[in-house]
């Protein structure tokens, strides 16, 4: 009987969750829905129409610019072969197995520790760092959501989601012992990169995030969701010229992008992703003018605008 009540909220749940997207899609226009979620967030509008900082220019390009390529490039298992064409197969990470749903997942097939994640989105991760301590059950519990969520609707209209049709990898862990790397993640700009953040501690309370510009110089600046601490800083990676310049040719040809990287052993660099709008638009800077200052790294591209047009209003 429990397992019935269990199955039957489960499915209630998601019929629910499909209705919500459904008025989503239909009562609120993409243009004042990221709005007012940046309002929310940061306790100002953003300018749309005439866009200035970083923010807004990232919430002016999830509504108004569109590029086949970014699409691939957004999907976490697609962007293999973009990777692969770019900077060659030596960066990718060993995948287990690309599955449609979690109940597919062969589990006496993976080692003792791997990573599942969603192929679309952001913070859809399980980590895994003893297999004999789940069963299967356990991870279609953990996981129920990386393929039933359409993220576009469910998180900030990111439009590179909306057509993906999401997927579930299983991939190699890379950490040591049971922590995970450090994320080097490189925010570039019309094919250059600018600067290094890089996550410390990531999937703990004692998360931290420090900026470097790609001298390995300490930025001043931080963002008020995941406070910098100075008193991780670390000396610059031996591989950080062959990092600046997987980045570079990765990030070429896109206004902005944030490539990802991790680095095993301090010098074998291996991908993470592409992300195109950091934070949904919505990065709590401090000091607040670094929020100006990334803007006016992005040139962005022509677009014909009207108070009265919103491309993405579905």
């Amino acid at each position: 009987m429990k397992k019935w009540f269990q199955a039957y909220y489960s499915s209630l749940f998601i019929h629910l969750r499909y209705a919500y997207y459904q008025f989503l899609r239909l009562k609120v226009p993409s243009r004042k829905y990221v709005a007012k979620r940046h309002y929310r967030h940061l306790g100002v509008m953003p300018n749309l129409t005439h866009p200035k900082t970083y923010n807004e220019k990232l919430l002016w390009m999830m509504l108004y610019w569109q590029n086949d390529q970014a699409k691939i490039c957004a999907d976490k298992y697609l962007v293999r072969d973009y990777v692969k064409q770019k900077i060659g197969d030596a960066v990718l990470n060993e995948v287990y197995q690309v599955v449609s749903k979690a109940k597919h997942i062969n589990l006496s097939a993976l080692p003792d520790k791997f990573v599942i994640k969603s192929t679309q989105g952001s913070g859809m991760n399980y980590i895994c760092t003893d297999k004999s301590r789940l069963t299967l059950q356990d991870i279609i519990k953990a996981t129920r959501g990386y393929t039933l969520t359409n993220y576009y609707y469910a998180k900030g209209r990111e439009w590179v989601y909306k057509d993906m049709k999401p997927q579930i990898i299983v991939e190699k862990f890379l950490g040591e012992g049971n922590e995970v790397p450090r994320d080097y993640k490189i925010y570039c700009f019309h094919g250059e990169p600018f600067m290094i953040q890089v996550d410390i501690n990531r999937f703990h309370k004692s998360h931290r995030e420090n900026y470097y510009d790609t001298n390995w110089n300490l930025l001043p600046i931080m963002d008020l969701d995941c406070p910098s601490d100075p008193s991780l800083i670390e000396p610059a990676p031996e591989s950080l010229p062959k990092l600046l310049d997987h980045a570079r040719k990765l990030s070429d040809g896109f206004p902005h992008v944030r490539v990802d990287f991790y680095i095993i052993d301090k010098t074998r660099i291996v991908f993470g992703e592409m992300t195109f709008f950091t934070a949904c638009g919505m990065t709590n800077w401090q000091p607040k003018e670094f929020d100006s200052v990334l803007g006016a790294k992005i040139k962005l591209p022509k677009y014909e605008q009207t108070t009265s047009h919103d491309r993405n209003n579905s």
